[in-house]
């Protein structure tokens, strides 16, 4: 449970550093037989704004799902594994490469995005492509389009339904950057959850 303190019995314990079991760590008598060691687990760092630009070269890192850069409020974890508590105010979806900050700017984190599992739809025509795109669209499906192919999140069922319609499937794994919706600015992403 973040923030607790707990107590656990250690039968031997060595006089090593035990930084690495969860933040600052305090034990007694380090050469009787049973030692208690009170681990204080750490707190989520609050997240509360984004930063227009930074010259730290020192910034965690935040990998997020498209879907998980609609989210604003939450708990997430950086690369290292430093979990973070999401208090941002509503101001559109999280940027790949925009800066977000805690308190007194401490620490600075850097939006990533995840890599996903997609399928890479690719069609004998633009036609075809264009075929597709509506009838993913009119699922409410989000997709990334390019110049001769669409990605969406893998999902079988519209696996099925792409490949019944004779378009080249591939499963693959990159970054996923949806369309923002019509009636959306960049900095205001419609959701129909």
């Amino acid at each position: 449970m973040p923030g607790a303190a707990f107590l656990a019995h250690i039968e031997s314990v060595s006089p090593v550093s035990y930084q690495h079991l969860a933040g600052s760590v305090l034990f007694s008598n380090l050469f009787s037989t049973r030692k208690t060691i009170e681990v204080v687990i750490d707190q989520p760092i609050l997240i509360t704004q984004r930063v227009s630009r930074t010259q730290s070269d020192e910034l965690l890192s935040l990998a997020l799902s498209a879907q998980d850069r609609n989210k604003l409020r939450g708990l997430q974890t950086t690369t290292c594994g430093r979990n973070v508590l999401l208090q941002l105010p509503r101001a559109g979806p999280l940027l790949p490469g925009e800066i977000l900050a805690g308190e007194d700017f401490i620490p600075l984190i850097k939006v990533q995005a995840a890599i996903e599992e997609l399928i890479e739809v690719e069609a004998n025509s633009f036609l075809e492509l264009a075929q597709a795109a509506y009838h993913l669209g009119n699922r409410h499906v989000e997709i990334e389009l390019q110049d001769k192919k669409l990605f969406l999140l893998k999902d079988p069922v519209l696996e099925r339904m792409l490949s019944s319609r004779g378009l080249n499937l591939k499963i693959i794994k990159k970054a996923f950057y949806p369309e923002v919706g019509a009636y959306s600015n960049a900095h205001n992403h419609h959701s129909h959850q």
